[in-house]
């Protein structure tokens, strides 16, 4: 009898065999400031060299003693990592914010840049396939661009493709991890300027980073499966419930495998879960397939190796852990399990795993089978040297993208991206006489009393003048930002100030009184996230300026006394999405575009929800189904209401002559990315990016 195991024998009570395999062993570590990324270069003949993705660092490692790995070479000066990929000696390195850098690495003690690369939103993915780069741009889908010179990048389209975080080119088809949407983009580009839409996966999990071997699709997912649609639904809470896990909560962990040698109809073949998880910041998910394994990262549940010899029938070969997270900052939601440092990144090196985790730099693990070299995907068509058509009132186009425009005596000034500032004739068709270069991207302009202002990005933000027909700079502040972009620069009003659009998550208040001396008095936190150009156009009763981060919503600051600015106010307090969101000042109240209706109000801490904003209805009659969705970031010019996409192109007008009685006046699609919209010589004038300036009738 065991009265020790609750019975008459020791039958009732035993271990279990681990279901995720056996722990494996961690051979070295080598610490690297914010890893987050690490690769290899499949084509070298030896894989005695790592490429890792860091802190504004590009670190050449080798680790041909993969028991004492070592820094051989670094590229500093770049943004913060976030996916890195090898080819050739070619390496190209996403930075979110701050676009993409290419670099030489055939040198790997003296690895040097060859071109920086202005996206269409964050870079955040990156394949390179041939003459091909695909960099996955969150909510602006796929950019598409031609490497076959890599000091000179060249734009060859851009597809839409979910809220892209990975991508994954196999010949003629690219396969993108749509994240929020769970799902993997399956699409054509045969001609890469003309993509194709194909079909999609269903994933049971958010989609990431994806690798296609033989047919096969393998999708690395996590935080909820899609039982969860309400995403925000537990946000509030501080346990974990046996409804919110049946529900999903944490459950979109793990890799699933599809047949795509149909890729309009994609079948699933398995689904193998990891442990449920949820925990935001570090949400990044990846897999490498070679031989009969697959290998795959799963952020702070660690890193797994699975056995796919039968995709139908995949498992858990082993398993790795980092040290125990103690950082108590990270803990934003209920955890499920028992956190860990997360593991980003993954790469197969001779013989053993190649792993990054932003807190503790490179990992090597060992494996518990022999690594087989990783076949090469079939390589992307070269790019057509067929150029996109120009639209119908294109007024000017350069190779780089057209995010600002500034009337400037009477001439328009544009701000370029990769090539800086162009003076134009406003007459028709818009002949550039005067380019200047600037430091870094030329990301936004606005002007005043002859003073051009420029948002440079990690140049920081410059002052000009257009003098004798020549532009001239006559100022610069850069140290006073951190080594932060300079997204978007706010003239406010006759204040003597503006506000930037820096980094992140802060907004800079300067003084420009003295525009040869212009001065940071404060950086300001806004409290979240901000992504593309968050700050609002405008200054409100002369003292409040705002910013829109993801969250917490409109954050308000008090500027009367511009050398103690303070936070005011923060209005709507809800998730906000700077693509189809946003407010602007004017008419003495503010405009707010929200959840797709309208709201006018005269105070700033009385800014309506959804639920207090107004409805436009497509005419007069209030009809069933007639209800528009507004999308867009609203421009008050006169009194209409301009909503622009960059997502979809489509430009929105509102007249708000009565701004408590908007009437929804007309609709229409432009070709490119419409970001900024302005009104010269009777005509509007469209920034679109790669779509280039567009005019339009009033």
């Amino acid at each position: 009898m065991s009265t020790l195991e609750g019975g008459r024998d020791h039958r009732q009570v035993y271990p279990v065999a681990n279901p995720f395999g056996a722990r494996l062993q961690e051979r070295a570590r080598l610490s690297l400031e914010g890893a987050t990324d690490v690769a290899v270069d499949a084509a070298a003949a030896a894989l005695d060299l790592a490429y890792v993705a860091g802190k504004g660092t590009l670190f050449v490692v080798d680790v041909s003693r993969p028991d004492r790995p070592a820094v051989v070479g670094q590229l500093q000066g770049l943004g913060q990592g976030r996916q890195i990929e090898v080819q050739h000696g070619i390496a190209a390195l996403t930075t979110r914010p701050d676009g993409l850098f290419i670099c030489d690495v055939t040198d790997p003690e003296h690895p040097s840049l060859l071109s920086h690369y202005d996206t269409v939103e964050l870079a955040t993915g990156v394949c390179l396939s041939g003459d091909l780069c695909m960099i996955a741009c969150r909510h602006m889908g796929v950019e598409i661009i031609d490497v076959s010179d890599p000091a000179r990048p060249a734009h060859v389209s851009n597809v839409l493709a979910g809220e892209a975080q990975s991508v994954f080119v196999d010949g003629n088809t690219m396969y993108v991890g749509a994240w929020m949407q769970r799902e993997v983009h399956i699409i054509d580009i045969t001609d890469p300027a003309m993509p194709r839409v194909l079909g999609a996966c269903l994933l049971d999990g958010f989609g990431d980073g994806i690798c296609v071997r033989d047919g096969l699709c393998y999708a690395a997912t996590g935080h909820h499966a899609r039982g969860l649609a309400n995403r925000r639904k537990y946000l509030d809470y501080d346990f974990v419930t046996a409804q919110m896990l049946q529900e999903g909560y944490g459950g979109g962990h793990g890799l699933e495998i599809f047949d795509v040698t149909d890729p309009e109809r994609p079948r699933l073949l398995s689904r193998l879960k990891t442990p449920p998880l949820f925990m935001t910041g570090n949400d990044m998910w990846g897999v490498v397939v070679a031989g009969d394994h697959a290998y795959l990262t799963d952020t702070y549940n660690g890193i797994f190796v699975v056995n796919v010899a039968h995709p139908q029938g995949p498992y858990f070969e082993g398993y790795h852990r980092l040290d125990v997270l103690r950082d108590e900052a990270y803990h934003h939601e209920p955890s499920i399990q028992q956190l860990c440092q997360p593991a980003t990144g993954l790469a197969l090196g001779a013989g053993h795993m190649l792993m990054a985790s932003p807190q503790t730099g490179l990992h090597i693990i060992e494996t518990p089978v022999a690594i087989e070299r990783p076949e090469p995907p079939q390589v992307a068509p070269r790019p057509s040297t067929i150029s996109a058509p120009a639209p119908p009132e294109l007024a000017f186009r350069s190779d780089g993208q057209v995010h600002g425009v500034a009337v400037v005596d009477e001439r328009l000034v544009v701000a370029a991206g990769t090539h800086g500032l162009y003076v134009l004739e406003s007459a028709l068709p818009c002949e550039a006489v005067v380019h200047a270069a600037t430091d870094d991207f030329a990301l936004d302009i606005k002007a005043a009393d002859g003073y051009i202002y420029v948002a440079e990005a990690r140049a920081g933000f410059s002052v000009w003048r257009l003098v004798s027909g020549e532009l001239h700079r006559v100022a610069r502040c850069r140290d006073a930002f951190g080594g932060e972009a300079v997204r978007q620069v706010v003239l406010l009003r006759d204040s003597g100030l503006a506000a930037l659009h820096v980094g992140t998550n802060h907004l800079a208040l300067m003084d420009i009184s003295t525009p040869e001396a212009p001065r940071c008095l404060d950086l300001l936190p806004v409290g979240g996230m901000m992504y593309y150009k968050s700050v609002v156009e405008g200054l409100f009763d002369d003292r409040y300026m705002a910013a829109f981060p993801l969250s917490p919503g409109i954050v308000w600051f008090d500027v009367l006394d511009a050398t103690h600015p303070s936070r005011a106010a923060v209005s709507i307090s809800q998730q906000l999405c700077t693509i189809e969101e946003g407010a602007v000042v004017g008419k003495g109240g503010i405009f707010t575009i929200f959840r797709g209706k309208y709201a006018f109000s005269q105070r700033i801490d009385d800014i309506p929800d959804e639920r207090g904003a107004m409805a436009l209805w497509d005419g007069d009659v209030h009809a069933p189904g007639g209800e528009v969705y507004l999308s867009g970031r609203p421009t008050l010019i006169d009194d209409s209401l301009y909503l622009l996409n960059r997502q979809t192109g489509q430009v929105t007008v509102i007249d708000v002559s009565e701004p408590e009685r908007p009437i929804l006046r007309h609709r229409l699609t432009l070709s490119g990315h419409p970001e900024r919209i302005v009104r010269h010589a009777m005509m509007l004038w469209v920034c679109c990016g790669h779509g280039g300036l567009q005019r339009l009738a009033l």
